[in-house]
């Protein structure tokens, strides 16, 4: 019995461990195309060595860009600003889900509000004044 339990508990502990896919929207607002940098990790700026990268490149008004990332349920984003959309990048912001996964069973937990688990980001062009 010992060791049904001993192998339950480590099976647990993987579990906790593994990371889970996480749905990631950007919606291009515009109205200039700009630089965009969506990555799975917590390092700070967004292309710090120990992220990686779940959305990059340049994208214009109009354009949605979905993809996954798999990790924790955040994801580190980035972006550039007009006129100089080669260089003007903001600063890295932690981006979460508003939901809970639950590595136990499994199961995404979203508030009545949201009951879906995907980070949506809207990206304007300009930046706010």
């Amino acid at each position: 019995m010992p060791l049904v339990a001993l192998f339950f508990s480590s099976d647990a502990l993987a579990r906790r461990s593994m990371p889970w896919i996480t749905p990631v929207e950007v919606m291009m607002l515009g109205p200039d195309p700009v630089q965009v940098r969506v990555t799975n990790g917590v390092g700070m700026p967004c292309d710090s060595i120990d992220d990686r990268p779940v959305i990059v490149g340049r994208f214009k008004a109009g354009e949605a860009i979905r993809a996954v990332a798999v990790g924790n349920g955040c994801v580190c984003f980035q972006q550039t600003y007009a006129p100089f959309s080669d260089s003007d990048w903001s600063t890295g912001t932690l981006l979460c889900s508003a939901c809970t996964y639950n590595p136990y069973t499994l199961v995404w937990s979203c508030p009545p509000s949201n009951l879906d688990p995907t980070i949506r980001i809207k990206v304007a062009s300009s930046r706010p004044k």
